[in-house]
């Protein structure tokens, strides 16, 4: 904890992240009227076409959404994808189940329905609890995402891929069922992917008027705003924490 003089209230160390995050919004909101313009694009389909070229461009596999079968889903939101590879083919499906409703779990998880093995393909369920954004306007899409969901659905991403792609003997080490420090490698890689002005751009791009250049300079300071530093040292400390757990 942190106390000052003159009768200042106390501030918790607990407290940074919340106060980092709204302060960054405020930022966001005051100072960049183009990125703001921007976040008002990320429709969930212009993200999952998104999402597709990325992972085409950087992995070489294919996110195909299916028709799923009568009563395989548990809910007509979720969203049914076949992961393709170009070589391999068919290698696992995701289940999306993204937008909150009444009696889920309110969580963001990945489960794993079938583990990832040279016998079986693997299936794994996506699970968010995104609000869907009631629209203003009639026939304007997809429901809209914010970008911390967008962040979290790239690191849930990470998770999902990374539990397809893996391939063990047992299934006790399949995927994100691994050392927790090596499993959140991949998701928080996919989560930093998108951060850069790029790949943001592919996520809002494929039904918009706007070029790569108009992106490059209304996004170049989106995620670099005066609190950046404040999350640095927050891992940083994380980091030192860790070590000094893991080298005990």
């Amino acid at each position: 904890d942190v106390r000052h003089d003159f009768n200042e209230p106390i501030i918790n160390s607990s407290c940074a992240k919340y106060y980092s995050q709204t302060l960054s919004q405020s930022f966001l909101l005051e100072n960049h009227t183009h990125g703001s313009m921007f976040l008002d694009l990320l429709e969930i389909g212009n993200v999952i076409d998104g999402l597709n070229t990325f992972c085409e461009d950087i992995l070489r596999i294919s996110l195909v959404p299916e028709v799923p079968m009568r009563g395989e889903l548990v809910n007509k939101d979720v969203v049914k994808l076949a992961l393709y590879d170009e070589v391999e083919g068919l290698v696992g499906y995701i289940y999306a189940d993204l937008y909150e409703r009444k009696n889920k779990e309110p969580r963001t998880c990945l489960h794993t329905i079938t583990c990832g093995t040279a016998k079986q393909i693997p299936v794994v369920v996506l699970q968010c609890c995104f609000e869907q954004k009631k629209q203003k306007e009639v026939n304007v899409g997809y429901p809209k995402i914010s970008f911390d969901e967008l962040q979290t659905l790239f690191h849930e991403l990470g998770h999902a891929v990374h539990a397809i792609l893996g391939r063990t003997k047992y299934q006790h080490t399949s995927g994100t069922r691994g050392p927790t420090d090596f499993a959140e490698i991949p998701s928080t890689l996919f989560e930093n992917f998108i951060c850069h002005p790029e790949i943001f751009y592919r996520c809002v791009a494929p039904y918009t008027l706007f070029e790569p250049s108009h992106f490059q300079h209304g996004t170049e300071n989106l995620f670099n705003t005066p609190y950046k530093a404040l999350e640095t040292e927050t891992n940083i400390v994380y980091s030192l924490l860790d070590q000094g757990l893991h080298s005990a």
